[in-house]
């Protein structure tokens, strides 16, 4: 019996002579003589005691670190790159206010969805950058447009009428010399200016009998814009004409009435 125990004893010192209480706490047993592989857990790791330089470049993959426990303090500055982000994995939410330059923003992927409304300014759009396809069919207001904006050029032709002169407005001088407007649309009304003309009056086949019986009323002299004056007044065929008088004929010369 003895011979077998001293035999055990030197096929397995260690298991058979040396147990926790045998090693002093300050032992310093080497590495090298320790068989830990697969046999350390986590409730023997002190909280906080691994640090960077514990851990192998590498080793550290995705699945074995919890979801939601990288804090942003807990990342190096600049060290996360395009490649580092699934895509869709950023939300409005993830992102700083102001963190998103024009720098950071591909061209031409802002669609009209992507701008708030009342967003954009006068001073965001550049001299030029907005034309006529990019203006909604009937939204401009009078509001809207600068004064002494409109030129001639910008008006169609014929898309000027009555409704939109300002009554009073038309001068004597927004007449053309050749308008030639038709004296149907003159008020019979001439004020206290006086008729003057290179023509005859009451010529063509309408003599005098056109005026409709109407009272030819003269305050101020009669002249054909001639130096010769006016030489003569002559009644049309028809037998009843008359010329009524009221006052004096008077003059230097004859004034023959036919």
């Amino acid at each position: 019996m003895a011979v077998a125990l001293v035999a055990f004893v030197i096929a397995f010192p260690a298991q058979a002579l040396i147990t926790n209480v045998d090693i002093a706490a300050n032992a310093g047993i080497g590495y090298a003589k320790l068989n830990l592989k697969n046999s350390i857990k986590s409730s023997d790791i002190k909280n906080g005691s691994i640090t960077g330089k514990d851990i192998k470049k590498g080793s550290i993959k995705s699945s074995d670190i919890k979801n939601g426990s990288i804090k942003s303090s807990d990342i190096k500055n600049g060290s996360i790159t395009a490649d580092d982000i699934s895509a869709g994995a950023l939300s409005v939410a993830t992102l700083a206010d102001g963190a998103v330059s024009s720098a950071k923003i591909l061209d031409g992927t802002i669609l009209t969805g992507d701008i708030a409304t009342d967003t954009i300014l006068a001073g965001n759009i550049a001299l030029g950058a907005v034309g006529t396809s990019e203006i909604l069919d009937g939204t401009i207001l009078t509001g809207d447009i600068a004064l002494d904006t409109i030129l001639a050029g910008n008006i169609a032709l014929g898309a000027v009428e009555t409704s939109e002169i300002l009554d009073g407005t038309i001068a004597n001088a927004d007449v053309s010399g050749t308008a030639a407007i038709a004296g149907t649309k003159i008020s019979p009304a001439f004020g206290a200016q006086d008729v003057t003309g290179t023509g005859t009056l009451g010529t063509l086949a309408s003599r005098w009998s056109t005026i409709y019986a109407s009272t030819l009323n003269y305050a101020t002299a009669l002249t054909d814009g001639g130096a010769a004056g006016v030489t003569a007044i002559t009644l049309g065929t028809a037998t009843d004409d008359t010329i009524t008088i009221a006052g004096a004929i008077q003059g230097a010369g004859r004034y023959p009435i036919y």
